[in-house]
């Protein structure tokens, strides 16, 4: 269920012995918004978005909106950098500055002004940023390229431009390193996880690694999944009858 700006919630966390427990939060009346597991240190349970990978079902046929098989790589590095006053990208356009004064669960280490007082003697980036930086685009950079599908071309002149309404689903981030800085100097790589489909919409899973650009350490990865909506496409039952029965 949806939450709004502002609007009122309540957060859990489950008590239990275990390093990894169970999270979610709750409109007022109940209605769950979302649930998921957080971790400190090693674990050897499934995270709950392992647990969702773990579950996906081949696909039928061939999907429209993802063409790529799991395991398939990013072809180069993405440069990936947040700063105060700098927008963050075409998907997020406002300032880092701006996003700290709208955030409900301030730090003053997040801050310009007094981010020196955080234990690594500069700001850190808030978690509400951690999917920004990896999301791609981020600083003017590039966003990510994976290879050309042979024969493909079909598809790209059916579809003309047009894109689906895409919606993100299950999200994790870990840190391997942490934490994030702004201003710092970083790049990233991804990889294709799993894809699949629901009745409404196709997804695929991707992993994105952030390394330190100038010490090559890995900081920080986010298993994100990405919903495209099928009926955002007009003639989507046709175009991908078209695309089993290549498949087949």
């Amino acid at each position: 269920n949806m939450v709004g700006y502002l609007q009122p919630v309540r957060a859990f966390l489950e008590i239990s012995g275990t390093k990894q427990r169970k999270v979610w939060m709750e409109h007022l009346d109940g209605r769950l918004v979302f649930d998921g597991t957080a971790s400190v240190g090693q674990r050897t349970e499934m995270t709950m978005a392992q647990t969702k990978i773990a579950a996906v079902k081949p696909v039928k046929g061939r999907l429209l909106f993802h063409r790529h098989p799991p395991k398939t790589e990013s072809l180069e590095l993405e440069d990936a950098r947040i700063d105060f006053d700098q927008v963050v990208g075409p998907l997020f356009p406002f300032t880092h500055r701006r996003k700290l004064e709208l955030i409900t669960e301030f730090h003053p280490w997040y801050s310009e002004e007094a981010g020196a007082s955080s234990p690594w003697g500069r700001p850190i980036l808030p978690p509400e940023s951690f999917n920004q930086i990896m999301l791609g685009m981020v600083g003017g950079a590039k966003g990510p390229r994976f290879p050309p599908i042979p024969g493909d071309e079909w598809l790209e002149k059916a579809l003309n431009g047009r894109t689906p309404v895409g919606l993100f689903g299950g999200c994790e981030v870990i840190l391997h390193a942490g934490p994030i800085f702004v201003g710092e100097a970083y790049q990233c790589r991804r990889q294709l996880v799993a894809c699949g489909e629901t009745p409404k919409a196709e997804f695929r899973w991707i992993k994105t690694f952030l390394w330190e650009k100038n010490s090559k350490k890995l900081v920080a990865e986010m298993t994100l999944q990405e919903m495209q909506l099928k009926n955002s496409i007009e003639n989507y039952a046709e175009l991908r009858a078209r695309s089993d029965a290549l498949q087949a």
